[in-house]
Protein backbone atom coordinates (compact mmCIF):
# COMPACT_ATOMS: atom_id res chain seq x y z
CA UNK A 1 0.00 0.00 0.00
CA UNK A 2 2.80 2.38 0.87
CA UNK A 3 4.48 1.62 -2.44
CA UNK A 4 1.28 2.45 -4.31
CA UNK A 5 0.91 5.76 -2.52
CA UNK A 6 4.50 6.68 -3.31
CA UNK A 7 4.00 6.04 -7.04
CA UNK A 8 0.86 8.16 -7.09
CA UNK A 9 2.57 11.02 -5.30
CA UNK A 10 5.34 11.55 -7.86
CA UNK A 11 3.28 13.08 -10.72
CA UNK A 12 1.22 15.12 -8.27
CA UNK A 13 4.35 16.73 -6.88
CA UNK A 14 5.61 17.37 -10.40
CA UNK A 15 2.39 19.13 -11.39
CA UNK A 16 2.27 21.10 -8.15
CA UNK A 17 5.50 22.86 -9.09
CA UNK A 18 3.49 24.76 -11.69
CA UNK A 19 0.72 25.87 -9.37
CA UNK A 20 0.38 29.67 -9.55
CA UNK A 21 -0.76 31.92 -6.71
CA UNK A 22 -4.49 31.72 -5.96
CA UNK A 23 -5.30 35.16 -7.43
CA UNK A 24 -4.51 34.06 -11.01
CA UNK A 25 -7.31 33.63 -13.56
CA UNK A 26 -7.64 29.96 -14.53
CA UNK A 27 -8.93 28.94 -17.96
CA UNK A 28 -9.46 25.58 -19.66
CA UNK A 29 -8.95 25.49 -23.44
CA UNK A 30 -9.95 22.53 -25.60
CA UNK A 31 -8.05 22.12 -28.87
CA UNK A 32 -9.42 19.69 -31.46
CA UNK A 33 -7.23 18.50 -34.33
CA UNK A 34 -8.92 20.84 -36.81
CA UNK A 35 -9.29 23.84 -34.50
CA UNK A 36 -7.19 26.88 -33.79
CA UNK A 37 -8.15 28.61 -30.54
CA UNK A 38 -7.25 32.29 -30.14
CA UNK A 39 -7.08 33.74 -26.60
CA UNK A 40 -7.51 37.39 -25.65
CA UNK A 41 -5.93 37.76 -22.21
CA UNK A 42 -7.41 41.15 -21.42
CA UNK A 43 -11.02 40.12 -22.02
CA UNK A 44 -10.46 36.47 -21.00
CA UNK A 45 -12.24 35.29 -24.15
CA UNK A 46 -11.47 32.69 -26.81
CA UNK A 47 -12.32 32.51 -30.50
CA UNK A 48 -12.40 29.04 -32.08
CA UNK A 49 -11.58 28.84 -35.79
CA UNK A 50 -11.93 25.45 -37.48
CA UNK A 51 -9.23 25.13 -40.13
CA UNK A 52 -11.24 23.14 -42.68
CA UNK A 53 -11.48 24.67 -46.15
CA UNK A 54 -8.07 26.09 -47.10
CA UNK A 55 -4.79 24.81 -48.52
CA UNK A 56 -2.33 27.72 -48.55
CA UNK A 57 -2.32 31.19 -46.98
CA UNK A 58 -0.47 34.24 -48.34
CA UNK A 59 0.58 37.27 -46.34
CA UNK A 60 -1.72 40.24 -46.11
CA UNK A 61 0.99 42.41 -44.50
CA UNK A 62 2.09 45.32 -46.67
CA UNK A 63 5.27 44.10 -48.40
CA UNK A 64 5.48 40.49 -47.26
CA UNK A 65 5.86 37.85 -49.97
CA UNK A 66 5.20 34.19 -49.25
CA UNK A 67 3.00 32.29 -46.85
CA UNK A 68 2.17 29.02 -45.10
CA UNK A 69 0.38 25.74 -45.75
CA UNK A 70 -2.47 24.11 -43.83
CA UNK A 71 -0.45 21.45 -42.03
CA UNK A 72 -3.30 21.10 -39.52
CA UNK A 73 -5.33 19.45 -42.29
CA UNK A 74 -2.46 17.41 -43.76
CA UNK A 75 -1.55 19.71 -46.66
CA UNK A 76 1.96 19.06 -47.98
CA UNK A 77 4.06 20.88 -50.58
CA UNK A 78 7.22 20.16 -52.53
CA UNK A 79 9.32 22.89 -54.17
CA UNK A 80 10.32 22.16 -57.76
CA UNK A 81 13.37 23.95 -59.14
CA UNK A 82 12.26 24.12 -62.76
CA UNK A 83 11.34 27.03 -64.99
CA UNK A 84 7.63 27.86 -65.07
CA UNK A 85 7.59 27.19 -68.83
CA UNK A 86 7.87 23.52 -67.80
CA UNK A 87 4.71 23.74 -65.69
CA UNK A 88 2.68 21.30 -67.81
CA UNK A 89 5.48 18.71 -67.66
CA UNK A 90 5.67 18.59 -63.85
CA UNK A 91 4.73 15.14 -62.50
CA UNK A 92 4.70 13.27 -59.19
CA UNK A 93 8.33 12.25 -59.75
CA UNK A 94 9.26 15.87 -58.99
CA UNK A 95 8.29 15.51 -55.30
CA UNK A 96 11.90 15.61 -54.14
CA UNK A 97 12.15 18.78 -52.04
CA UNK A 98 9.52 18.78 -49.31
CA UNK A 99 9.10 22.09 -47.45
CA UNK A 100 7.18 22.69 -44.21
CA UNK A 101 6.15 25.56 -42.01
CA UNK A 102 8.76 26.43 -39.41
CA UNK A 103 8.11 25.38 -35.83
CA UNK A 104 10.77 27.59 -34.24
CA UNK A 105 10.17 30.77 -36.26
CA UNK A 106 6.41 30.95 -36.15
CA UNK A 107 5.77 33.36 -39.04
CA UNK A 108 8.19 31.52 -41.38
CA UNK A 109 5.96 29.43 -43.67
CA UNK A 110 6.66 26.69 -46.20
CA UNK A 111 6.35 29.23 -49.05
CA UNK A 112 9.05 31.50 -47.58
CA UNK A 113 12.79 31.67 -47.73
CA UNK A 114 14.97 34.13 -45.89
CA UNK A 115 17.07 36.54 -47.88
CA UNK A 116 20.33 37.77 -46.36
CA UNK A 117 22.94 39.29 -48.63
CA UNK A 118 24.13 42.31 -50.57
CA UNK A 119 21.75 44.92 -51.86
CA UNK A 120 20.83 44.77 -55.51
CA UNK A 121 17.73 45.33 -57.60
CA UNK A 122 16.65 41.67 -57.48
CA UNK A 123 17.04 38.66 -55.23
CA UNK A 124 15.53 35.21 -54.77
CA UNK A 125 12.85 34.51 -52.17
CA UNK A 126 10.51 31.57 -51.57
CA UNK A 127 8.31 31.89 -54.64
CA UNK A 128 10.73 33.40 -57.13
CA UNK A 129 12.80 36.46 -58.01
CA UNK A 130 11.88 39.72 -56.28
CA UNK A 131 12.61 42.99 -58.10
CA UNK A 132 12.73 46.31 -56.25
CA UNK A 133 13.10 48.65 -59.24
CA UNK A 134 11.07 50.51 -60.46
CA UNK A 135 8.33 48.99 -58.28
CA UNK A 136 7.98 45.82 -56.23
CA UNK A 137 7.42 42.79 -58.45
CA UNK A 138 7.93 39.08 -57.83
CA UNK A 139 8.36 36.88 -60.90
CA UNK A 140 7.60 33.22 -60.25
CA UNK A 141 10.67 31.03 -60.80
CA UNK A 142 9.70 28.14 -58.50
CA UNK A 143 6.86 25.66 -58.91
CA UNK A 144 5.16 23.81 -56.07
CA UNK A 145 3.52 20.39 -56.04
CA UNK A 146 0.77 20.28 -53.41
CA UNK A 147 -1.24 17.57 -51.74
CA UNK A 148 -4.43 19.46 -51.04
CA UNK A 149 -6.64 19.17 -47.97
CA UNK A 150 -8.91 16.81 -49.95
CA UNK A 151 -5.87 14.58 -50.79
CA UNK A 152 -5.89 15.59 -54.49
CA UNK A 153 -2.44 16.38 -55.91
CA UNK A 154 -1.93 19.60 -57.82
CA UNK A 155 0.74 22.12 -58.78
CA UNK A 156 1.01 25.90 -58.75
CA UNK A 157 3.30 28.88 -58.96
CA UNK A 158 2.87 32.40 -57.60
CA UNK A 159 3.79 35.88 -58.84
CA UNK A 160 3.31 39.24 -57.10
CA UNK A 161 3.06 42.92 -58.00
CA UNK A 162 2.67 46.03 -55.85
CA UNK A 163 1.17 48.37 -58.48
CA UNK A 164 -1.52 49.46 -59.17
CA UNK A 165 -2.76 47.22 -56.31
CA UNK A 166 -0.88 44.78 -54.12
CA UNK A 167 -1.85 41.30 -55.33
CA UNK A 168 -0.65 37.75 -55.84
CA UNK A 169 -1.50 35.71 -58.92
CA UNK A 170 -1.60 31.92 -58.53
CA UNK A 171 -1.54 29.65 -61.56
CA UNK A 172 -2.91 26.26 -60.54
CA UNK A 173 -3.75 22.90 -62.13
CA UNK A 174 -4.24 19.35 -60.92
CA UNK A 175 -1.12 17.26 -61.34
CA UNK A 176 -2.48 15.72 -64.57
CA UNK A 177 -3.02 19.28 -65.96
CA UNK A 178 -6.79 19.09 -65.55
CA UNK A 179 -8.84 21.81 -63.81
CA UNK A 180 -6.46 24.71 -64.63
CA UNK A 181 -7.29 28.07 -63.10
CA UNK A 182 -5.83 31.45 -62.24
CA UNK A 183 -6.50 32.80 -58.74
CA UNK A 184 -5.93 36.48 -57.97
CA UNK A 185 -5.35 37.23 -54.27
CA UNK A 186 -5.54 40.91 -53.38
CA UNK A 187 -4.12 42.24 -50.12
CA UNK A 188 -6.96 43.76 -48.12
CA UNK A 189 -6.65 47.26 -46.72
CA UNK A 190 -6.87 48.24 -43.93
CA UNK A 191 -4.87 45.25 -42.73
CA UNK A 192 -6.88 43.45 -40.07
CA UNK A 193 -5.58 39.90 -40.38
CA UNK A 194 -2.16 38.44 -41.07
CA UNK A 195 -3.12 36.11 -43.93
CA UNK A 196 -5.44 35.56 -46.90
CA UNK A 197 -6.52 31.93 -47.16
CA UNK A 198 -6.92 30.07 -50.47
CA UNK A 199 -8.85 26.92 -51.32
CA UNK A 200 -7.02 25.60 -54.37
CA UNK A 201 -9.91 23.28 -55.26
CA UNK A 202 -12.52 26.04 -55.59
CA UNK A 203 -10.33 29.12 -55.96
CA UNK A 204 -12.08 30.75 -52.96
CA UNK A 205 -10.09 33.44 -51.09
CA UNK A 206 -11.06 34.45 -47.55
CA UNK A 207 -9.82 35.87 -44.23
CA UNK A 208 -12.11 33.76 -42.08
CA UNK A 209 -9.60 31.41 -40.46
CA UNK A 210 -8.25 33.90 -37.90
CA UNK A 211 -9.85 36.71 -35.87
CA UNK A 212 -8.90 40.37 -36.25
CA UNK A 213 -5.28 40.60 -35.16
CA UNK A 214 -6.00 43.15 -32.43
CA UNK A 215 -8.38 40.65 -30.80
CA UNK A 216 -5.97 37.94 -29.66
CA UNK A 217 -2.68 37.36 -27.84
CA UNK A 218 -2.07 33.59 -27.93
CA UNK A 219 -2.92 30.86 -30.44
CA UNK A 220 -3.40 27.21 -29.38
CA UNK A 221 -3.27 24.55 -32.08
CA UNK A 222 -2.10 21.09 -33.06
CA UNK A 223 1.65 21.44 -33.46
CA UNK A 224 4.28 19.75 -35.62
CA UNK A 225 8.04 19.82 -35.04
CA UNK A 226 9.64 18.02 -37.94
CA UNK A 227 8.04 14.55 -38.03
CA UNK A 228 6.90 14.77 -34.41
CA UNK A 229 3.37 15.89 -33.55
CA UNK A 230 2.47 17.50 -30.24
CA UNK A 231 -1.12 17.79 -28.97
CA UNK A 232 -0.97 21.54 -28.57
CA UNK A 233 1.43 24.26 -29.63
CA UNK A 234 1.18 27.81 -28.34
CA UNK A 235 2.13 30.80 -30.50
CA UNK A 236 2.22 34.53 -29.83
CA UNK A 237 0.48 37.08 -32.09
CA UNK A 238 3.57 38.11 -33.97
CA UNK A 239 3.75 39.46 -37.54
CA UNK A 240 6.93 40.24 -39.41
CA UNK A 241 8.06 41.37 -42.81
CA UNK A 242 10.51 38.74 -44.04
CA UNK A 243 12.20 41.08 -46.48
CA UNK A 244 12.88 43.47 -43.59
CA UNK A 245 14.91 40.71 -41.95
CA UNK A 246 17.83 41.70 -44.16
CA UNK A 247 20.18 44.30 -42.71
CA UNK A 248 21.58 45.76 -45.90
CA UNK A 249 23.55 48.99 -46.11
CA UNK A 250 21.75 51.48 -48.32
CA UNK A 251 18.52 49.51 -48.33
CA UNK A 252 15.37 51.65 -48.36
CA UNK A 253 14.43 52.69 -44.81
CA UNK A 254 10.96 51.30 -45.35
CA UNK A 255 12.39 47.80 -45.30
CA UNK A 256 14.39 48.30 -42.11
CA UNK A 257 11.44 49.16 -39.90
CA UNK A 258 10.75 46.68 -37.08
CA UNK A 259 8.11 44.08 -37.83
CA UNK A 260 4.67 44.39 -36.31
CA UNK A 261 4.78 42.61 -32.96
CA UNK A 262 1.42 42.39 -31.23
CA UNK A 263 2.61 40.14 -28.43
CA UNK A 264 5.98 38.78 -27.42
CA UNK A 265 6.97 36.41 -24.66
CA UNK A 266 9.89 34.67 -23.00
CA UNK A 267 10.28 31.50 -20.97
CA UNK A 268 10.94 31.98 -17.26
CA UNK A 269 12.75 29.20 -15.40
CA UNK A 270 11.89 28.71 -11.73
CA UNK A 271 8.93 28.19 -9.43
CA UNK A 272 6.02 29.97 -11.17
CA UNK A 273 4.74 31.13 -7.77
CA UNK A 274 7.87 33.19 -7.10
CA UNK A 275 9.69 33.74 -10.43
CA UNK A 276 10.33 37.38 -11.36
CA UNK A 277 10.00 39.25 -14.63
CA UNK A 278 13.57 39.74 -15.94
CA UNK A 279 13.06 42.98 -17.92
CA UNK A 280 13.84 41.42 -21.33
CA UNK A 281 10.56 42.45 -23.00
CA UNK A 282 11.74 46.05 -23.15
CA UNK A 283 14.23 45.21 -25.88
CA UNK A 284 13.85 47.24 -29.11
CA UNK A 285 14.43 43.97 -31.00
CA UNK A 286 11.75 41.58 -29.70
CA UNK A 287 13.11 38.26 -28.48
CA UNK A 288 10.20 36.23 -29.84
CA UNK A 289 10.37 37.72 -33.31
CA UNK A 290 12.63 35.04 -34.74
CA UNK A 291 12.15 32.18 -32.29
CA UNK A 292 8.82 31.24 -30.78
CA UNK A 293 9.30 31.15 -27.03
CA UNK A 294 6.43 28.83 -26.13
CA UNK A 295 5.69 26.41 -28.98
CA UNK A 296 5.63 22.88 -27.64
CA UNK A 297 8.10 23.63 -24.83
CA UNK A 298 5.33 23.99 -22.26
CA UNK A 299 4.82 20.18 -22.42
CA UNK A 300 6.88 17.43 -20.77
CA UNK A 301 6.58 14.58 -23.28
CA UNK A 302 7.46 11.93 -20.70
CA UNK A 303 4.82 12.86 -18.14
CA UNK A 304 2.31 14.24 -20.64
CA UNK A 305 1.90 17.24 -18.34
CA UNK A 306 3.17 20.84 -18.45
CA UNK A 307 6.91 21.06 -17.89
CA UNK A 308 7.58 21.87 -14.25
CA UNK A 309 9.42 25.01 -13.28
CA UNK A 310 8.55 26.82 -16.52
CA UNK A 311 6.19 29.73 -17.02
CA UNK A 312 6.01 32.65 -19.44
CA UNK A 313 5.98 36.43 -19.27
CA UNK A 314 4.18 38.11 -22.13
CA UNK A 315 3.86 41.74 -23.24
CA UNK A 316 0.69 42.49 -25.18
CA UNK A 317 0.01 45.16 -27.81
CA UNK A 318 -0.98 47.66 -25.07
CA UNK A 319 2.32 47.14 -23.16
CA UNK A 320 0.57 45.17 -20.44
CA UNK A 321 2.70 42.49 -18.78
CA UNK A 322 1.13 39.06 -18.20
CA UNK A 323 2.43 36.04 -16.32
CA UNK A 324 1.20 32.76 -17.83
CA UNK A 325 1.42 29.34 -16.16
CA UNK A 326 0.47 26.05 -17.83
CA UNK A 327 -0.94 23.89 -15.02
CA UNK A 328 -2.42 20.62 -16.36
CA UNK A 329 -3.19 18.80 -19.60
CA UNK A 330 -5.95 16.21 -20.12
CA UNK A 331 -5.23 14.05 -23.17
CA UNK A 332 -8.71 12.48 -23.15
CA UNK A 333 -10.52 15.82 -23.51
CA UNK A 334 -7.63 17.51 -25.35
CA UNK A 335 -7.83 20.38 -22.88
CA UNK A 336 -5.04 22.49 -21.47
CA UNK A 337 -5.47 24.45 -18.25
CA UNK A 338 -3.61 27.72 -17.94
CA UNK A 339 -3.48 30.42 -15.29
CA UNK A 340 -2.59 34.05 -15.95
CA UNK A 341 -2.55 37.46 -14.32
CA UNK A 342 -1.87 41.01 -15.42
CA UNK A 343 1.27 42.28 -13.67
CA UNK A 344 0.71 45.90 -14.71
CA UNK A 345 1.99 48.00 -17.59
CA UNK A 346 5.54 48.08 -18.89
CA UNK A 347 7.10 51.48 -19.40
CA UNK A 348 9.70 51.97 -22.10
CA UNK A 349 13.27 51.75 -20.89
CA UNK A 350 14.69 55.12 -19.98
CA UNK A 351 18.32 55.90 -19.35
CA UNK A 352 19.76 57.60 -16.32
CA UNK A 353 18.48 58.05 -12.79
CA UNK A 354 14.68 58.40 -12.84
CA UNK A 355 12.52 60.88 -11.01
CA UNK A 356 9.01 59.56 -11.46
CA UNK A 357 5.92 61.18 -9.98
CA UNK A 358 6.28 59.10 -6.83
CA UNK A 359 9.98 58.33 -6.51
CA UNK A 360 13.42 59.87 -6.89
CA UNK A 361 16.51 57.74 -7.62
CA UNK A 362 20.11 58.88 -7.36
CA UNK A 363 23.58 57.54 -6.64
CA UNK A 364 25.41 58.70 -3.54
CA UNK A 365 28.92 57.28 -3.43
CA UNK A 366 28.61 53.50 -3.48
CA UNK A 367 24.91 53.61 -2.64
CA UNK A 368 21.92 53.77 -4.93
CA UNK A 369 19.23 55.70 -3.05
CA UNK A 370 15.50 55.82 -3.66
CA UNK A 371 13.11 58.14 -1.90
CA UNK A 372 9.30 58.26 -2.18
CA UNK A 373 8.13 61.79 -2.91
CA UNK A 374 4.64 61.29 -1.50
CA UNK A 375 3.37 60.05 1.84
CA UNK A 376 1.44 56.84 2.28
CA UNK A 377 2.26 55.42 -1.13
CA UNK A 378 2.00 51.71 -1.77
CA UNK A 379 5.09 49.57 -1.30
CA UNK A 380 7.15 48.86 -4.40
CA UNK A 381 9.19 45.86 -5.45
CA UNK A 382 12.69 46.94 -6.50
CA UNK A 383 14.89 44.61 -8.56
CA UNK A 384 18.33 45.04 -10.14
CA UNK A 385 19.36 42.93 -13.16
CA UNK A 386 22.52 42.56 -15.18
CA UNK A 387 22.45 42.66 -18.97
CA UNK A 388 21.73 38.88 -19.14
CA UNK A 389 18.62 39.23 -17.00
CA UNK A 390 20.24 37.73 -13.86
CA UNK A 391 18.76 39.12 -10.65
CA UNK A 392 21.42 41.03 -8.70
CA UNK A 393 19.24 42.43 -5.95
CA UNK A 394 15.60 42.33 -4.86
CA UNK A 395 13.80 44.12 -2.06
CA UNK A 396 10.53 45.80 -1.11
CA UNK A 397 10.70 49.57 -0.73
CA UNK A 398 8.65 51.66 1.66
CA UNK A 399 9.40 55.35 2.17
CA UNK A 400 13.02 54.94 1.06
CA UNK A 401 15.63 52.36 0.13
CA UNK A 402 19.43 52.23 0.00
CA UNK A 403 21.31 49.67 -2.09
CA UNK A 404 25.08 49.13 -1.99
CA UNK A 405 26.08 49.02 -5.69
CA UNK A 406 29.85 49.06 -5.20
CA UNK A 407 30.08 45.54 -6.66
CA UNK A 408 28.59 46.84 -9.91
CA UNK A 409 30.94 49.81 -10.34
CA UNK A 410 31.57 50.79 -13.98
CA UNK A 411 28.88 48.38 -15.14
CA UNK A 412 25.55 48.71 -16.90
CA UNK A 413 22.62 47.46 -14.84
CA UNK A 414 18.84 47.57 -15.10
CA UNK A 415 16.61 48.93 -12.37
CA UNK A 416 12.99 47.77 -12.24
CA UNK A 417 10.43 49.39 -9.93
CA UNK A 418 7.10 47.60 -9.70
CA UNK A 419 3.87 48.49 -7.94
CA UNK A 420 0.40 47.01 -8.32
CA UNK A 421 -0.34 48.75 -11.61
CA UNK A 422 2.94 49.75 -13.28
CA UNK A 423 6.45 48.51 -13.99
CA UNK A 424 9.15 51.11 -14.59
CA UNK A 425 12.43 49.99 -16.19
CA UNK A 426 15.60 52.05 -16.26
CA UNK A 427 19.07 51.50 -17.66
CA UNK A 428 21.77 52.74 -15.28
CA UNK A 429 25.53 53.00 -15.50
CA UNK A 430 27.05 52.69 -12.03
CA UNK A 431 29.99 55.04 -11.60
Amino acid sequence: MKRFLLLCTIPILSIAQNNPPTNYTVKSIIVEDTDHVFLNLNSNTTSVKTQTGWDIALYNEVHEIGGKINETRGVKVWRVYKDTTQFSAITFTDTLNSVVNSSSIFYYGALDTFYRGSFNTSFNIGIGTFYTDPSFVNVATKIYIVKREDNVYGKFYISYKSSPGREFTIRYADLDNSNPRTIVVSKVSPIARHYRYINLSTGAVTNDFEPLYNDWDLLFRKYNVGLETFPIGVLTNNAHNLIRMSSIAGYPEEYLKPGVVKTEAYEAIGDPATVLYNNSLNSPDPISREFNQIGEKWLNKTSGQPASGRSYFLKDRNNKLWHIVFTTYDAASKSINIAFINKGSISSISSGYPEENEIKVYQDGSDLKMVSKTQGVQKKLVTLFDITGKVLYKSTMGADLKIDVNAFKNKLIFLQIENDSQIYSHKLFVH
